[in-house]
């Protein structure tokens, strides 16, 4: 997590530069990652890796926002 954390703080100039592009929009959106997820019957097989996964994603989401803050300042 330390890495998101990191990419996070920089992610001001990769946006300034890529941010226009529908691909980034895709990237940083929990909303399209969530859906990756969602929408996979195979991923739901195994319930308890499911939730893991999310659990997962929403920390590293977490420290990402958290990167991204302090990065900005």
């Amino acid at each position: 997590m330390k890495k998101k954390y990191y990419y996070a703080k920089t992610a001001h100039n990769y946006l300034k530069r890529y941010g226009n592009r529908k691909y980034i929009k895709n990237q940083i959106s929990p909303i399209y990652r969530l859906k990756l997820f969602m929408l996979n019957k195979r991923f739901w097989a195994n319930p308890t890796l499911a939730i893991g996964v999310l659990t997962m994603k929403l920390l590293e989401y977490i420290i990402s926002i958290i990167g991204f803050i302090t990065g900005h300042s």
